[in-house]
């Protein structure tokens, strides 16, 4: 089998902006992404992917990497390296619907694109579309404004301004009042939300989701920085409660948003990986989910070091056991950038080890 994998940041979508302007947030996240799926991904299949030759990366030579051309549009170079291939991996931010519009184009050619189907992508990249979605099915979830609504009776004390199609927490700010936030939302161009803020510890959990079934993964702490909500990283597992709790919402979040039928029938039906952020408060009966990712997450960085599976096989179609954990690895930690703490089990040894982006399984 011979896969594509398409990352955006590292993969050539920013190929044009110059590298003093690059969100390097988004591109520390971005290449651990890449780098690990890639891994992954070539212990079961030979791998192509696309590289941005300004940045740095460090690919196994068995992949084989193409430049992108900084001058021409990235959706044909995109489809040009995955013409031999036999199915593709695409992660891409959910601003401007890139992912959705990279999806689109790679089905609209008949490739075989391991992702969500459309409406699925359409119903969690706009959030306040999935705001709507997740309260009518009585789904745990913050109240959410758009530009034009006003606020109803509320007992949030504190507010979150977010863009509607924002990826991760960029541009993510907290304010002492909706008046606050919606001051500042008037003050910018595009498309805002806001959302009472709900205290409690900052949580996702991921799963790959096959025609079949639903593979949960385990849940993992995020590591976030308030009041900009930056991203430094996670940790997994959680202590089993808390997982059962994370799994149960994430669960219930999934089924309102699935078109169930069109899983078994349909192409282009829900197939890979997606993850549910979630904050789970002191009361269980605060939890909240936060979003929907339709794509790869980060938490896959350190996730994929818990398991004895390769989750990219799972995606791929390549492995319909469900994922099994590794027992020589009892918990792991890593940063934004992918570099990973794993803490052996008890039938490894008793020292912890360091690994940067990914270990070789």
């Amino acid at each position: 089998m011979q896969v594509f994998i398409g990352e955006y940041t590292i993969g050539g979508g920013l190929a044009s902006t110059p590298l003093a302007s690059l969100p390097q947030s988004l591109l520390a996240e971005g290449t651990a992404m890449h780098h690990a799926i890639c891994e992954d991904a070539s212990r079961c299949a030979r791998v192509v992917t696309t590289i941005d030759s300004r940045l740095p990366h460090r690919m196994d030579p068995a992949i084989q990497t193409i430049p992108v051309d900084a001058s021409d549009e990235l959706i044909p170079q995109w489809l040009a390296a995955s013409a031999d291939c036999d199915a593709a991996i695409l992660i891409a931010p959910e601003s401007d619907r890139l992912l959705y519009k990279l999806v689109a184009a790679f089905r609209g050619f008949g490739r075989n694109v391991i992702a969500p189907n459309a409406n699925f992508i359409d119903a969690t990249t706009d959030k306040l579309q999935l705001s709507e979605r997740l309260l009518a099915a009585n789904v745990p979830h913050p109240i959410s404004f758009g530009p034009r609504q006003t606020p109803q009776e509320s007992t949030a004390t504190e507010w979150i301004l977010k863009p509607n199609d924002g990826c991760g927490s960029l541009e993510v700010q907290r304010f002492g009042s909706f008046t606050q936030a919606d001051n500042q939302r008037r003050r910018r161009s595009g498309d805002w939300i806001i959302q009472a803020y709900h205290p409690g510890q900052a949580v996702s959990i991921a799963a790959i989701v096959t025609p079949s079934a639903i593979h949960w993964l385990p849940a993992c702490l995020q590591k976030i920085e308030s009041p900009c909500f930056t991203y430094h990283g996670g940790q997994s597992p959680l202590p089993e409660a808390l997982a059962d709790r994370a799994e149960r919402l994430a669960a219930a979040a999934l089924d309102a948003v699935f078109d169930r039928s069109s899983r078994s029938n349909d192409s282009s039906s829900q197939v890979g990986y997606v993850g549910v952020d979630l904050i789970l408060a002191d009361d269980p009966r605060d939890d909240v989910v936060i979003e929907i990712n339709p794509r790869l997450t980060t938490s896959y960085v350190g996730v994929r070091h818990l398991m004895k599976s390769n989750l990219a096989a799972t995606m791929l179609g390549l492995d319909a056991a469900p994922p099994i954990l590794d027992p020589s690895v009892s918990a792991v930690r890593w940063d934004a950038a992918g570099r990973a703490d794993i803490s052996p089990g008890d039938s490894a040894s008793c020292h912890r080890t360091q690994t940067e982006v990914s270990r070789s399984q």
